[in-house]
C-alpha cells in the first residue's frame, strides 16, 4: 500500500510541475500563442527534462504541424528519440541540418550519435565542419582528433588519418594547453607514427 501511495505522490508532483510550467507559459508577459512553435519547443523541452519523452514527442509533433521546417523542433525531437530509437534520432538531426546547414547543435548531436554508433568516418565529416566553423573551439578540434584516431585504428589504417589526428591534437594543445588527455594522445600517436619511419 505504501508503494502505491509513493508512486501516486510522485506522479502528482510531476503532473503539477507540468501544469505549473504550462501555466507560467500562459501567464508570461507575452501571451502564449498556440500557433507559435516556440511554445511547443519550451513545453516539449520541459517534458524531456522531466522524463516524459513520449509526451514530449507528441508536443513536438504539434509544433511541427505548425512549422514543419523548424530546425529547433526537429533537433529537439531527435534528442527525445536518443534513448528510444537512434535511427529516428539521426533522421531528425539530418532534417534539422537540411533546414539549416549551419545549425551547430544539430550537427554536434549528429556527430555524437555517429561516434556512439562507431561510424567514425561520418563522425569525422561532421566534426570537421564544426572545427572549420569554430577553429578556436578546443572541444570540436579534440572530438575531431579522437574520431580521426578511431577511424585510423578501427577502419582505415591510413597514414593520412593518423597524421590528421596528430595535427588536430597539436592544435588543441595550442588552443588550450593540457586539454583533457591531449598530451597522452599525442605521445601514443607519435609512437605509432614512428613505426612507419
Amino acid at each position: 500500500m505504501k508503494r502505491g501511495v509513493i508512486i501516486f505522490v510522485i506522479v502528482a508532483v510531476l503532473l503539477s510541475s507540468f501544469v505549473l510550467a504550462y501555466g507560467l507559459l500562459l501567464k508570461s508577459n507575452s501571451p502564449a500563442d498556440p500557433n507559435d512553435p516556440n511554445l511547443y519547443i519550451s513545453l516539449g523541452d520541459f517534458l524531456v527534462k522531466n522524463g516524459f519523452k513520449a509526451q514530449a514527442l507528441a508536443v513536438y509533433d504539434k509544433g511541427l504541424e505548425i512549422d514543419s521546417a523548424n530546425g529547433k523542433l526537429l533537433n529537439n525531437k531527435g534528442i527525445a528519440y536518443l534513448d528510444i530509437d537512434e535511427a529516428k534520432s539521426e533522421g531528425f538531426f539530418l532534417l534539422a541540418l537540411k533546414q539549416d546547414p549551419d545549425y551547430e547543435i544539430a550537427r554536434k548531436n549528429l556527430a555524437l550519435i555517429y561516434n556512439k554508433q562507431a561510424k567514425y568516418k561520418e563522425a569525422v565529416e561532421q566534426f570537421q565542419v564544426l572545427a572549420d566553423q569554430f577553429p578556436e573551439n578546443a572541444d570540436y578540434n579534440y572530438d575531431l582528433a579522437i574520431n580521426l584516431g578511431n577511424l585510423y585504428y578501427y577502419e582505415s589504417r591510413s597514414l593520412e588519418d593518423l597524421d590528421k589526428a596528430l595535427s588536430y591534437f597539436k592544435k588543441v594543445n595550442e588552443i588550450s594547453p593540457g586539454f583533457l588527455k591531449t598530451n597522452e594522445n599525442i605521445a601514443v600517436l607519435e609512437e605509432i607514427r614512428g613505426l612507419y619511419t
